[in-house]
């Protein structure tokens, strides 16, 4: 059985698929406010060689974020951050990564961590805070490469600390994910696919259909080569309906350049560079009820041969709307079309 969406595009029929091998990123530890607090913690966890932070933070007043791994407060953290594409600059011989700004408003943030117990332990986060509410106002951004100089021992236990006035409200929630280089096939991946939707014929759009509501997101877009040229750009919607009003916002830098940001939009640009032959982007998306859409998004695109180089993309946005999006589409920006074989592949969970 083959399901054919709108525009003759094919989704594969969960009927005649399997379960995916559990070798991917596992939930090792968690902690979700019901009460406002200064601290999260996931408590003592498994050590992976690889992991991945999520933190997702609801404003109870003023908060600026610290994160620590194994309950180690002193001197042996070191940073380099940019603050909305501005210049870089670096903390050393420190007693926590910084991994968010002055804020009172919502925040969103990923991290992935290599997690070795003889190495130095690196970390690269990228950080989307809300600002002040509506499409109206761009989201601000932070990008943070850190290390926790520890030889001698994996990261077992992950804490998030307010430092500021206020506190992580309700609802404020830190997880962390981890799986081993040779990671067993055991247990439950903490990403379940959720839509795999792929082009069969150039066109415009491309939409992961209706899917069932999770809290986080993670979507991974592939633009081939069509006709003409083409200029992806990401839409959210609620009861299997796009919103095409202006209810978007984003920050954008492309090849290092400064920020850019773009407000009161139809979409989110995935590429701010029209003419794109061919491009790859993935986002994570807070998807999180009641709370306006954070999205961070990292993309690559390119023409021609080895003797032109890629263009990358950084883009932290919102979808102004607190209720639960239940479906993801790519539209194309240009007049040619995306080629055949494009995707949108969605990962969700709770």
């Amino acid at each position: 059985m083959v399901e054919y969406l709108s525009g003759n595009r094919i989704q594969g029929s969960s009927a005649l698929t399997t379960s995916p091998p559990a070798t991917g990123w596992k939930e090792l530890g968690r902690q979700t406010l019901s009460s406002s607090g200064d601290v999260m913690t996931t408590g003592t966890i498994t050590a992976k060689d690889n992991l991945m932070i999520l933190y997702y933070g609801v404003a109870d007043g003023a908060m600026i974020n610290k994160l620590t791994f194994n309950d180690d407060t002193g001197n042996n953290y070191a940073y380099k951050i940019s603050d909305n594409g501005g210049s870089d600059s670096s903390t050393t011989s420190n007693a926590f990564l910084e991994f968010a700004t002055s804020s009172t408003s919502n925040e969103f943030s990923v991290a992935d961590v290599i997690n070795i117990a003889d190495q130095e332990k690196l970390v690269h986060l990228n950080h989307a805070g809300q600002n002040t509410a509506g499409a109206g106002t761009s989201p601000r951004s932070r990008e943070l490469a850190g290390k926790w100089a520890n030889t001698s021992n994996a990261i077992t236990k992950v804490t998030a600390t307010n430092s500021q006035s206020g506190s992580f409200g309700s609802g404020s929630e830190l997880i962390v994910l981890g799986y081993d280089n040779d990671e067993a096939d055991s247990g439950t991946n903490f990403w379940q696919e959720l839509a795999n939707v792929e082009l069969s014929s150039e066109g415009d759009s491309l939409s992961s259909g209706t899917i069932t509501a999770k809290k986080y997101y993670m979507v991974r877009v592939s633009m081939l080569d069509g006709s003409g040229n083409s200029a992806p750009t990401l839409r959210l919607g609620t009861g299997g309906s796009i919103d095409t009003g202006n209810n978007y916002a984003y920050r954008y830098a492309r090849d290092g350049a400064s920020d850019s940001t773009a407000t009161s939009q139809q979409w989110v640009q995935g590429q701010v560079n029209p003419n794109t032959s061919h491009s790859n982007e993935t986002y994570f998306i807070s998807n999180i009820s009641g709370q306006e859409k954070l999205i961070i998004c990292h993309g690559a695109n390119s023409k021609g041969g080895a003797s032109t180089a890629p263009q990358r993309t950084e883009i932290v946005a919102k979808w102004a709307n607190t209720a639960q999006a239940n479906v993801i589409a790519v539209a194309n920006d240009d007049s040619g079309d995306f080629g055949v074989g494009s995707h949108i592949q969605v990962f969700g969970a709770d």
